[in-house]
């Protein structure tokens, strides 16, 4: 993966989050996501889920997902951010918006989701929204496992 991909994917990760107000099935969708999850940016539909050329681990809380870098005993701040949660048809969506220096400035992450019981797949771009969980198009897959509530 090159330096720029890696930027990205660890600029996706510097998102945390809000869910969005008033849609059916908010409360469960934060209860589901709230936990410690630790995974890899994999690379295609994410056939090898346990190793990527990043390995990253994000904390979801019902407001907020703060992202760390995880390199051998190294922990990286990779920041944190807002994001919302639209329910409705699946694939469902997941967009974070990431914390910046300048309050005037955010970056937009546009992504989908899938919670499979301990196992969350997150695919998010900068600018066109995923329709298929893999790589490619500017898309970064995250498949990450739920470590702790």
């Amino acid at each position: 993966m090159s330096v720029a991909a890696r930027c990205a994917v660890f600029s996706v990760l510097l998102i945390s989050a809000e869910l969005g107000i008033g849609q059916p099935g908010d409360s469960d969708a934060r209860a589901k996501l709230v936990g410690v999850w630790v995974g890899y940016a994999v690379e295609g539909k994410g056939e090898s889920p346990d190793k990527g050329p990043v390995k990253v681990e994000l904390t979801i809380t019902k407001d907020t997902i703060t992202g760390i870098g995880l390199k051998g005993n190294e922990r990286n701040d990779l920041g944190i951010g807002t994001y919302t949660v639209k329910l409705g048809k699946a694939p469902f969506e997941l967009d974070g918006d990431k914390m910046t220096g300048n309050p005037n400035r955010k970056e937009v992450w546009v992504g989908i989701y899938e919670l499979n019981g301990d196992t969350l797949k997150w695919c998010v771009a900068r600018k066109k929204r995923a329709t298929t969980f893999e790589t490619g198009g500017g898309a970064f897959l995250l498949i990450l496992k739920r470590q702790a509530k």
